[in-house]
Order: C-alpha cells, then sequence, then structure tokens
C-alpha cells in the first residue's frame, strides 16, 4: 500500500486540527475491526488527544485478551466529538446506532480494505490489495511516523490473523508476512493470541457446532455446501463466541465445493437471517452478497437479509449462486 504525499499531509491535518475524535467499526466487532480501533486509539492519545472507542455490538468473549479491549463502549463518553474515524467498514450504515453520534458535518476519515468500500469518508484511505485494516494502519503508521508499542502489535498482528484466516487465505501476500515479521520483534505470542481467538471453546460450543454440520446439505454438483443455525439452536447452547469461522472451515475442507454459507437466525423477534460466505476462489463472493445489499471480500462476505424465513433465504442465496457457478467451468 502506497500513500501519496496528497493523502498523508490530509492525514496529518485532520489528526492535528482536532481533539476529540470518536473511533468506530462495523456491527458484530471482530478482530480485525477491534485491533485496529484499538492500536488507533492508542496512537490518538500518544499525541495528547482524547478519543472514544464506541461500537454498536459488544465485543464476543474470544478478544477479551486484548489490551485495552475493556475501554471499548457502546455509548459516548465524550459529549461532542470534533472527528470520527471509521475503521475496516465499507459503508458508513454498517457502523450501527453509532451513526446518531455523527453530526452532520462531522469530518470522518475512512480507512478500509474492502473491495465494496463506498468512501463515505471526507479523507478516505482504501486498499483492496491489503489483507486487513490492521496491515493498513501499521503502513500509515510508518508513513506517518507514528511510533508503535507492544500494546498495538498485539492488537495489530491479532486483527491480521483474524482476517487472514491464520495466513490460509489469499488475501495473504509477501506484504502481510513483511508486516508480521515487524510485529513479531515486539516479542509478543504468537501461540497466545492463537489459543485465545481459534482454541477457546466451550463444550456447549462444540455440541453446537456438531448440531449445526449435523445438517450439512450441498447442492446436486457438490459445488455449493451450507448449514443453517436456528434461533432454537442458538438458545439451546448460548454461545459467547463467533462459531462463523470454525464452521465454515470444516465445510470450505469439502473436496470439489465452491462456495459455502452460513444461515443464521438472528436474535429478537424479527425475522432476520445473517449469510456468511466463503469462497474457494473461483467464485466472488463479495458480488453475491452486494447483490444482496451485504459486501466483504472476494473470498470471504456476508449479508443480514430482513423480514425473511430462513428457507426463503436459503432458496434466494443458493439460486443466485447457482446461476453464478453455471457461468463458471
Amino acid at each position: 500500500m502506497k500513500i501519496s504525499r496528497l493523502e498523508k499531509n490530509k492525514i496529518k491535518d485532520f489528526l492535528r486540527k482536532h481533539r476529540n475524535f470518536l473511533i468506530s467499526a462495523h456491527t458484530s466487532p471482530e478482530g480485525d475491526s477491534l485491533g485496529a480501533q484499538l492500536a488507533f486509539a492508542r496512537a490518538i492519545r500518544a499525541i495528547g488527544k482524547n478519543c472514544d472507542i464506541v461500537n454498536s455490538d459488544r465485543h464476543l468473549r474470544e478478544y477479551a485478551f486484548l489490551p485495552g479491549v475493556k475501554d471499548i463502549r457502546t455509548r459516548p463518553r465524550i459529549k461532542k466529538y470534533d472527528a470520527a474515524i471509521i475503521l475496516d467498514c465499507s459503508d458508513i450504515s454498517r457502523i450501527g446506532n453509532v451513526v446518531n453520534l455523527l453530526d452532520k458535518n462531522i469530518p470522518i476519515l475512512n480507512i478500509d480494505h474492502h473491495i465494496s468500500n463506498t468512501y463515505f469518508g471526507d479523507i478516505n484511505l482504501v486498499d483492496a490489495k491489503v489483507s486487513s485494516a490492521c496491515e493498513m494502519l501499521f503502513l500509515m503508521f510508518k508513513e506517518l511516523n507514528i511510533k508503535l508499542d507492544r500494546f498495538m502489535a498485539i492488537c495489530l498482528y491479532a486483527g491480521i490473523v483474524t482476517d487472514t484466516g491464520s495466513f490460509r487465505y489469499t488475501n495473504t501476500r509477501a506484504s502481510t508476512h513483511f508486516v508480521v515479521s515487524q510485529l513479531l520483534k515486539w516479542r509478543i505470542s504468537a501461540p497466545m493470541i492463537f489459543r485465545n481467538i481459534y482454541e477457546n471453546l466451550n463444550f456447549s460450543d462444540l455440541k453446537l457446532i456438531n448440531s449445526a454440520l449435523s445438517n450439512l446439505r450441498k447442492d446436486a454438483t457438490g459445488r455449493i455446501a451450507w448449514v443453517n443455525i436456528t434461533r432454537n439452536l442458538i438458545n439451546k447452547y448460548k454461545p459467547q463466541i463467533d462459531l462463523t469461522d470454525n464452521i465454515l472451515n470444516s465445510i470450505r475442507s469439502l473436496k470439489g465445493t465452491e462456495v459455502c454459507i452460513l444461515f443464521r437466525e438472528k436474535s429478537g423477534t424479527e425475522k432476520n437471517i445473517r449469510v456468511n460466505l466463503r469462497s474457494r476462489g473461483k467464485v466472488d463472493v463479495n458480488e453475491i452478497a452486494q447483490h444482496f445489499g451485504g459486501g466483504g471480500h472476494a473470498t470471504a462476505s456476508g449479508v443480514t437479509l430482513r423480514n425473511i424465513s430462513l428457507d426463503e433465504a436459503e432458496k434466494r442465496i443458493i439460486n443466485f449462486i447457482r446461476k453464478k457457478l453455471s457461468k463458471i467451468k
């Protein structure tokens, strides 16, 4: 990722001119969004400025080890913000109810790596070739001469691990490994971070995964495979961490599968279905998610379908993917 002189000067002015910053990211925050927010907040405070990290949703148990994570709020502490920094978010609507904290004319710095980004900021640093928001921040900090510390290194490393699927996804590039090599110089424990994110399941979590996979289905060609998680299943096992990757990685290992999907009934009285999609590379699942109002990456995307039954959600998504796959050998 290269930052032009103009972009660099704009970001420097943005950070210099303002004092009270709101930092936020997409709903249902995961490792990349949390790591990026925590690292940037650390940088903001190091230059004598004030900031709140405010998210629409609380973080899940697997990220409790991140330094500073207890300071993340769902309600503002500062009464009035001068500027906002939105990280790892393709569209401003994806920050959920935090959007209500943004005054009409508040300047926004948008830093993101999603191909579906809508360039909603006054300053937009967007690069879909970079693995993660955390990798982007490392490179930006270097360009702006913002000093790193061990706190920030742990957060950035955790974010990169999360969004690259532990360096297995196609967004892992030579530059990603270079950045990681620099972060590891801070003597962070890669095994500790991996254990907290991926080896932190309760017995009930494994039971839920087993129940979901027992309902695994595939289409006639074997190129599409999917499972669903009902609201009853969630209420029965009450997972405290996000099991999406645990389930989808198992499905993705099926030989011959091009697209795998997890359909999940969301809690609450409304009939909303969360759809997470993964691809082996031939199918751009970002295009599929965007068609239904979501987005993400070419090999990992998601969308929430509203006011729809689980059966109807499956039918719409599967039929759309079938049409896509019919054009791909």
